[in-house]
Order: structure tokens, then sequence, then C-alpha cells
């Protein structure tokens, strides 16, 4: 499992996050950069 996930966040890094997204016309990693700062905690979750 945790060669899986070490998988999948590679191909975020390396493949997914810098693909424009198909509604927006911007990928991921650049949005989240503009987003960032607006971005709050999640409060309440229980786990």
């Amino acid at each position: 499992m945790d060669a899986w996930n070490e998988d999948a966040l590679e191909w975020l890094r390396t493949a997914a996050n810098h693909k424009p997204n198909q509604t927006t016309g911007v990928a991921p990693d650049e949005r989240f950069k503009k987003e960032q700062d607006k971005l709050q905690p999640i409060t309440g979750i229980k786990s």
C-alpha cells in the first residue's frame, strides 16, 4: 500500500497536476498557488 501511495503521489507531481483542467483550462498546481492564501482549515471533522 505504501508503494502504491508513493507511485500515486509521484504521478500527481510529475503529470496530473501540470495538465490543464478541461473545465477551467488551468493546471491544478497553478490554480492552487493562486488560491492557497484564501483556503481555510476544515474544522469539525471527526475520525
